[in-house]
C-alpha cells in the first residue's frame, strides 16, 4: 500500500511539473520505471478520484483534487467542483474563453481556465495584475475599504483615474451593477461578476470575448450567462455544505 501512494504521489509530480503539456501513460511508465499496465491502474485510481484529469487529445493534467493537496488556502474544494460541473459545458457552448479567480494576500490567483472547447486546464497561478483584470475588479469592489487601501497602496493608483475618490467610485458603481468590462491585450474584452458563497465574494468568474464577439453580443445577454452560471456554483456550494452537514451527523 504504500508503495502504491509513494507512485502516485512521483505521478502527480511528473503531471505538476509538464506543466501544461499532458503527460503520457507511456512517458508516466518510463519515468518510473514501471510497467505500462501498473502504472495504468493507478492513473485510472487517481482520475477516478480526481487528482489527474484526462487530456481530450491524449495524456494527462493534474485534476481539481490535486491543486488542494498544497493550495487548501486557495482552492475550496467544493467551490472547484461547483464550477468544473457548469464551466465546460458553458464554454463549449458559447465558444468563450473562460477564467475563475480568488483574492488572496492582495494577489489574484488563477485557479481555473477553460478554453472555447471546454478543455478544464487546472491552474496554481498567481496575478499581480488585480487593478487590470475584470475578476481582480471585481474581486476588490467587495473588500472592506481598509483592504481596498491596502491594496491601493501595495499596487498604486491605475494611471486612468484621477485620484483617490474617482477611483473608489468606480469600485462602487462595480458593486453595484455586479459586474465589470474591460479591455485587454491582443484584440480581447474581459468581463468579470462576482461568485457568492455564504453572504461573502469568495471568487470572481470571467470570460474573454474577441473584439469580433464583443460586437456580436450584447453585454447585458453576456453578464447574464455569466450571473446564471455564478448562481449554479453557490447553490452547489451550499448543497455540498448540507450534504456533508447531514453526512456529518448521521
Amino acid at each position: 500500500m504504500i508503495k502504491v501512494v509513494l507512485k502516485s504521489l512521483s505521478i502527480l509530480e511528473i503531471v505538476s511539473a509538464n506543466g501544461r503539456d499532458p503527460v503520457r501513460l507511456s512517458e508516466l511508465a518510463q519515468q518510473l520505471g514501471e510497467k505500462p499496465s501498473t502504472v495504468a491502474g493507478i492513473v485510472r485510481t487517481l482520475t477516478e478520484a480526481g487528482y489527474l484529469q484526462k487530456d481530450p487529445v491524449r495524456g494527462y493534467h493534474l485534476g481539481i483534487m490535486a491543486t488542494t493537496l498544497t493550495h487548501s488556502d486557495l482552492y475550496k474544494r467544493n467551490l472547484l467542483i461547483a464550477a468544473k460541473k457548469h464551466v465546460a459545458d458553458f464554454a463549449r457552448q458559447n465558444g468563450l474563453l473562460l477564467s475563475l479567480n480568488v483574492l488572496r494576500d492582495n494577489v489574484r490567483h488563477t485557479i481555473m481556465e477553460v478554453s472555447d472547447q471546454g478543455e478544464v486546464i487546472m491552474q496554481t497561478r498567481a496575478n499581480a495584475a488585480v487593478m487590470n483584470s475584470a475578476t481582480g475588479l471585481v474581486l476588490l469592489s467587495h473588500q472592506p475599504r481598509h483592504n481596498q487601501d491596502e491594496i491601493l497602496e501595495y499596487y498604486g493608483l491605475p494611471r486612468r483615474f484621477s485620484g483617490y475618490e474617482d477611483f473608489m467610485h468606480y469600485l462602487e458603481e462595480i458593486k453595484r451593477t455586479g459586474y465589470v468590462e474591460i479591455s485587454r491585450p491582443v484584440s480581447r474584452v474581459a468581463v468579470g461578476v462576482p461568485v457568492w458563497y455564504d453572504g461573502q465574494v469568495v471568487a470572481g468568474l470571467g470570460v474573454f470575448l474577441t473584439v469580433e464577439q464583443r460586437k456580436q453580443y450584447d453585454i447585458k445577454w453576456v453578464v447574464g450567462l455569466l450571473t446564471d452560471m455564478s448562481a449554479k456554483i453557490t447553490r452547489d456550494m451550499e448543497q455540498a455544505d448540507k450534504d456533508e452537514a447531514a453526512t456529518a451527523s448521521s
